[in-house]
């Protein structure tokens, strides 16, 4: 009788289920406050926002100055939200987690269409058998079951905390709703061959690229499910626009030309480094071996932190390579090699496992780190990575059980997504204001191991009490952020360390007054790192202040000579 229920009733209670059980784990999220971390730039006050219409502030808003992103979807959304409910904290909660209730939905929808197309593929190259011919019947809630499990899973997840309760990380969900609205297009598309569908899958793609570039790598996606998902519905009948190798890679150009340009200004402005931000190192520093092992180790730690999600945080250290973090790093490397190959090696046989380990790869990409410190990645980064690794693991479980048994698995499954919200509403917590963040981060065991990061959260700590007037905490704060951060900036300038020493005195001068001595250190820094122009900016500005001292002038002078040079 069940099975009597029409497609479209069946898909609308798949969708309420989700949208309504993510809602609810969530709803907390809507009492929270702003949090000083990054929220004061991006929304409290960011010019973006609240400056007048000008060509300057839409030449901005299609810039990536602000945060060193080009993201000017989000932007344009924020500004309008701005517009209407100005900073209300609930209402800039509730923005965030609509998103993230929408993604949940056009995920399972999306699943949906997957699962059909497979279930379709092995209709197609079963027996031609009564059972065979029954299985879509027998099978029509079990599409839908594994769908729904699948998006609750990811949803519901605690990785999924950071992104749902910080106000500044609607960039994530945002990026997600266009790959999720433009993936579903193609599809469609594809199964139908119509042109509009796909010109709207394009289109879709474009507000991605535009919302931030976590997007960047669809284009690999789509190739990898032409390749391993359309190509093999096709061979079984299924009928399936063009997926040769020619017509997949047009399709691909068209779809990832627009993310190019929203790469390149990325990275002229990650490479430039204005405001807070500090530049991103260069090969010198982090060399082409080290950053591909830790891609590896990073494509590796994805999967890891969906199956075991602990030390979860916003704010991963960076790396200090040594013999016990080479180690892990060797591991987790080895580990997503070996993955990489197995899947190579079984492409024609289980299509299903290369598209989840290469189409988690292509999206992954953008969060590698690749120019980045050695750093894993923080929850955030999954977003979009963990759609394919939970939704393939929801369509392996589909595949393996047999209809007339898919009961047996509604237990197992509702346990999982009931673990799933009890961790989401535990790790949630800790966004609820920025006391309780900081306190979460200083928390961590390996907080005061990383004097770079610890200096800022105090520092960032105690500005939070400052702004609300508790004076003797924010001393106490910003106290302990002098004891960390002076002595770790002797030790990195005694290292050669001079980008961490520099950013880490960067940090200190956002509150502190810096002495014309620290920043005769920093002028000399720059000039052992070969920036001279800065070196000598800054040696102009210590001379006003001591004009006698024969150091200056010494490391002036050095300053123009290499200069001409």
């Amino acid at each position: 009788m069940a099975t009597n229920v029409s497609p479209a009733r069946r898909a609308l209670i798949m969708v309420a289920v989700v949208a309504g059980v993510t809602a609810v784990a969530f709803w907390p999220v809507v009492g929270f406050d702003f949090v000083r971390w990054d929220d004061e730039i991006n929304i409290l006050g960011n010019p973006l926002l609240t400056d007048p219409w000008s060509w300057d502030l839409v030449k901005r808003m299609f810039g990536a100055s602000q945060a060193l992103r080009f993201e000017p979807v989000h932007w344009l959304l924020l500004r309008a939200f701005h517009a209407v409910f100005g900073l209300d904290s609930a209402a800039w909660h509730t923005l965030g987690l609509a998103l993230h209730v929408a993604c949940a939905v056009l995920l399972a929808l999306v699943l949906r269409q997957v699962f059909t197309l497979s279930a379709r593929r092995q209709q197609a190259r079963a027996p031609a058998t009564a059972g065979a011919a029954s299985a879509p019947s027998a099978r029509a809630w079990s599409l839908e079951f594994a769908a729904a499990v699948g998006a609750l899973v990811w949803s519901l997840h605690p990785v999924r905390a950071e992104v749902v309760a910080w106000a500044t990380a609607s960039t994530y969900p945002l990026a997600a709703l266009g790959v999720l609205a433009s993936f579903w297009c193609y599809l469609r598309g594809a199964t139908t061959s119509s042109r509009r569908l796909l010109v709207l899958a394009w289109i879709f793609a474009l507000v991605a690229y535009g919302s931030y570039p976590v997007a960047a790598t669809y284009a690999l996606w789509l190739l990898a499910v032409d390749r391993w998902l359309l190509r093999p519905a096709r061979d079984a009948g299924e009928a399936v626009f063009p997926v040769d190798g020619w017509a997949s890679l047009r399709r691909a150009l068209w779809f990832g030309l627009p993310a190019v340009a929203a790469v390149a200004v990325t990275l002229v402005a990650r490479l430039e480094a204005p405001g807070v931000f500090t530049a991103a190192p260069d090969l010198g520093s982090v060399g082409v071996p080290v950053r591909l092992v830790m891609a590896l180790a990073d494509l590796a730690w994805f999967p890891v932190q969906v199956l075991w999600p602990t030390h979860l945080t916003p704010d991963h250290a960076a790396l200090t390579l040594n013999h016990a973090t080479d180690a892990q790093l060797a591991s987790f490397a080895v580990a997503g090699a070996i993955t990489l190959w197995l899947a190579w090696r079984n492409r024609r046989h289980a299509p299903g496992l290369a598209l989840i380990v290469f189409g988690a790869v292509a999206i992954a990409i953008p969060c590698l780190g690749l120019t980045e410190r050695p750093v894993w990645p923080v929850d955030r980064y999954g977003y979009l990575v963990d759609m394919i690794i939970v939704g393939g693991l929801a369509g392996a479980g589909l595949t393996l059980v047999k209809a007339r048994f898919s009961w047996l698995v509604a237990v197992p499954a509702a346990a999982i997504v009931g673990v799933c919200v009890v961790a989401s509403r535990r790790q949630v917590r800790i966004w609820r204001d920025s006391t309780a963040l900081f306190t979460a981060l200083a928390s961590e065991p390996s907080f005061e191991n990383h004097p770079g990061e610890a200096t800022h959260v105090y520092l960032l700590w105690g500005s939070d009490e400052l702004a609300h007037g508790n004076w003797k905490r924010a001393d106490a704060l910003f106290a302990r952020a002098k004891a960390i951060g002076f002595p770790a900036i002797q030790a990195a300038a005694e290292a050669g360390d001079y980008r961490r020493a520099l950013a880490l005195t960067a940090d200190l001068g956002h509150v502190f007054a810096l002495t014309p001595l620290m920043r005769r250190n920093q002028a000399e820094w720059l000039l052992r790192m070969g920036s001279t122009a800065a070196a000598i900016d800054e040696l102009k500005q210590v001379q006003r202040a001591m004009p006698n001292d024969p150091e200056t002038r010494r490391l002036l002078q050095q300053a123009e000579d290499a200069e001409h040079r």
